[in-house]
C-alpha cells in the first residue's frame, strides 16, 4: 500500500486552459506538474520542462497556446492501493518519473514521483543506517573486554 502522504488530490488544470495558466499555477502551488484534466477526466500531465521546452524553447507565446498543446499523454496512472515497487516497476516501464493515483473508478486521488520515492528511501536507509551504528555500540559496550573488535583481531 502507498504511504498516505501521497493520498492527497494532485493540482490539477484543464486542458484548454493556457500554458501561461499553467505555469502559473506551478509557481503559485510549488510543483513542477499538473495533471491535464478534459471534463473533469484526467488525460495527461504537463512539467515545467514541457513548458519550457515546447512552448518557450520555440518562441511561442504562452498565453497562445493551450495545455493540450504541450502536454504529455496518454496519462499513466496506478491504482491508490498498489505499492511502491508496483509504483517504481510503472515508472520504469512506461519512462515517466510521475504517476497520478487514482480510485477504482478512475477518480484522482494522489500523486507519486520519483523524487518522493528517493526521499523515502533515503530516510529508510538512513534510519536503517542509525539502528546499524546503535547495534554496533551496543555489541561494543557488551564486549568491552574482549581482545577483538567488529573489525576483527586487534
Amino acid at each position: 500500500m502507498l504511504p498516505q502522504r501521497f493520498l492527497r488530490p494532485p493540482r490539477t488544470i484543464e486542458s484548454t486552459d493556457s500554458a501561461r495558466n499553467a505555469a502559473l499555477a506551478m509557481d503559485h502551488h510549488h510543483v513542477g506538474s499538473l495533471v491535464v484534466v478534459r471534463n473533469g477526466e484526467p488525460v495527461g500531465i504537463v512539467t515545467d520542462r514541457d513548458l519550457a521546452l515546447n512552448v518557450l524553447g520555440e518562441r511561442r507565446d504562452p498565453g497562445d497556446y493551450p495545455v493540450s498543446f504541450c502536454m504529455s499523454g496518454p496519462l499513466v496512472t496506478l491504482r491508490h492501493d498498489r505499492t511502491l515497487a508496483d509504483a517504481s516497476r510503472t515508472m520504469r516501464r512506461a519512462g515517466v518519473r510521475r504517476l497520478p493515483l487514482v480510485n477504482e473508478t478512475g477518480a484522482l486521488v494522489g500523486f507519486v514521483s520519483s523524487d518522493d520515492m528517493i526521499g523515502l528511501i533515503g530516510r529508510g536507509l538512513d534510519a536503517l543506517s542509525r539502528a546499524v551504528r546503535r547495534g554496533f555500540a551496543v555489541e561494543a559496550d557488551e564486549e568491552a573486554d574482549a581482545p577483538w573488535s567488529v573489525f576483527g583481531k586487534e
